[in-house]
């Protein structure tokens, strides 16, 4: 059993623990377990030829059965459905909530990248398809807070710089990637910034088709055992292209409240939200910083390739 503040927590709450991911916590709200793990903005500096940012966005969950909403080209709801916030739930059933609870009660927002196929820019063409953070690219005199408000409103329609519906929690440790641009060797910073979302009704995700197909929330609880990890089978979502990636480490995200863009099917978007590589990469460092794992996603699959 793992302990949570003053609450028990064993295998008949949490099956994921028999995994030995999810370390003892003394945090009463796994909130200010994630805010005490980040770093302040700045406190790790990295220099590359370019950089990047991108934003990963808590709330508390919404309880609903089906939830997909479809936007069309002007950006406007054409289907969807009222789901339940837990601030909405009666007060009987928050007391009956304990801390360990949280770990179930909290979302994590993702994004399916466009690919080619739906008319996607050349930048994003080269993430096509890839489950990823809004965000992007830190223009020239830019800070990496302007960009990812800036690339975040432009690709989902968040705001978060508007403080009464987010709030700031730290970011994780950025990292450094190496690549080949116009044929010579090149480095790409990429930092990641934490947002709670403090009113989760309060804004509609609009994705910028170009940029994004689809978006939504994953619960978190995924991200912290084995039950949804498996064997990216990125040769069988996208035919022969990238056939090379098949067998890494990927999360098959249960994705809930999806938005697509206009002419993107919502059941197959939902079916591609597979979680690899370099945003797997960056949510691994943010689990293991804020002491919600012990070893990386995958590690196990791994070690016995």
């Amino acid at each position: 059993s793992y302990r949570l503040s003053d609450v028990t927590v064993g295998p008949d709450k949490f099956p994921w623990v028999h995994d030995s991911t999810l370390i003892p916590m003394d945090e009463p709200h796994i909130l200010a377990a994630i805010e005490k793990g980040l770093l302040r903005v700045g406190s790790v500096q990295l220099h590359g030829d370019s950089r990047s940012v991108v934003a990963c966005i808590l709330r508390k969950c919404i309880q609903e059965t089906t939830c997909i909403s479809r936007r069309n080209t002007r950006g406007q709801a054409t289907a969807t459905t009222s789901p339940t916030s837990t601030s909405q739930l009666s007060s009987s059933a928050h007391a009956s909530a304990t801390a360990s609870d949280l770990y179930s009660e909290l979302d994590v927002f993702f994004i399916l990248r466009s690919d080619a196929r739906r008319g996607a820019t050349a930048n994003a063409a080269r993430w096509g398809g890839q489950v990823a953070f809004p965000g992007g690219h830190v223009d020239v005199g830019e800070t990496d807070t302007a960009a990812v408000v800036r690339e975040v409103r432009e690709e989902v329609g968040f705001h978060l710089d508007q403080l009464d519906r987010y709030r700031f929690l730290g970011e994780v440790t950025p990292r450094t990637v190496s690549r080949v641009r116009d044929g010579k060797p090149s480095s790409l910073v990429v930092s990641c910034h934490v947002y709670l979302q403090l009113d989760e009704t309060s804004e509609n995700v609009v994705p910028d088709p170009s940029e994004v197909a689809a978006a939504g929330w994953a619960p978190l609880f995924s991200l912290l055992g084995s039950s949804h990890t498996a064997p990216l089978n990125w040769s069988e979502l996208h035919s022969t292209r990238g056939v090379d990636f098949d067998h890494l480490p990927s999360v098959h995200l249960p994705m809930r409240c999806v938005t697509v863009a206009s002419g993107v099917d919502p059941d197959d978007a939902t079916r591609r939200f597979r979680l690899w590589g370099l945003t797997l990469r960056i949510v691994n460092d943010w689990l293991i910083m804020c002491g919600l794992r012990t070893v990386p996603i995958g590690d196990d699959m791994r070690s016995s390739l």
